[in-house]
């Protein structure tokens, strides 16, 4: 949450007067970055000996791609997001087990979005969107290689609703960035050991551990 409040604070900080160009008929093409990174400690209890054994995880993704929007009416837009994503999953202090899990995600999504500003310079902007993206996830077992390594591919069908901070620092220049998204998944995937499986979920993410940015010009 910390990160969250400076990166509103960055933006408050250096508020110039310029008009948002959010009219009917305005263009953007940007790109957008995005990172996040936690770590969870946990303690793995041996149901024969009751032994204890302690391990850590480490989850680190990057994500970027462009971005495309138009506005059909002062204050909505409609547009396209390329996306590529890699993901790692490190384990440490396993004797025997999943040692990391490497991820890699193609896709994009389309959306619309009504926006909501301040005198015309900073605000939030919120709508749903539709998505799609293949990803391809690779296990390595210790000790490596192993007979339980693994690779699966999964196609995703998504479809959600986001909230972005957005400001308008210059006439033809504005900065967005994430603040929450809740999104609903429909998923196959096809796994080396495990076979074909589907499934779905609902997920909220709040961005607290990581930041969601994207630049963006207007013309």
């Amino acid at each position: 949450m910390n990160k969250l409040l400076i990166l509103i604070a960055a933006f408050l900080l250096t508020i110039q007067f310029s008009n948002a160009q959010t009219t009917t008929g305005t263009q953007n093409l940007g790109f957008y970055f995005g990172f996040n990174s936690n770590r969870s400690d946990h303690v793995y209890i041996n149901p024969a000996d009751f032994s204890r054994q302690t391990y850590v995880t480490r989850y680190t993704n990057l994500n970027f791609g462009p971005t495309y929007n138009y506005f059909i009416a002062s204050n909505l837009d409609i547009g396209a997001t390329l996306t590529y994503s890699h993901s790692l999953i490190n384990y440490s202090g396993f004797v025997n087990g999943i040692e990391k899990q490497a991820n890699s995600d193609v896709g994009g999504t389309v959306f619309i979005r009504k926006y909501f500003l301040y005198e015309n310079k900073i605000g939030f902007r919120t709508g749903p969107y539709l998505g799609y993206d293949r990803g391809t996830q690779k296990t390595t077992n210790v000790p490596s290689p192993s007979i339980y390594d693994e690779n699966s591919i999964t196609n995703n069908y998504s479809a959600g609703l986001r909230l972005d901070l957005v400001y308008y620092p210059l006439k033809h220049i504005g900065f967005a960035a994430t603040l929450a998204n809740l999104s609903y998944n429909n998923y196959k995937s096809n796994n080396t050991m495990q076979g074909s499986n589907s499934g779905y979920n609902l997920n909220l993410n709040l961005v607290t551990s990581g930041v969601q940015l994207s630049a963006f010009l207007i013309f």
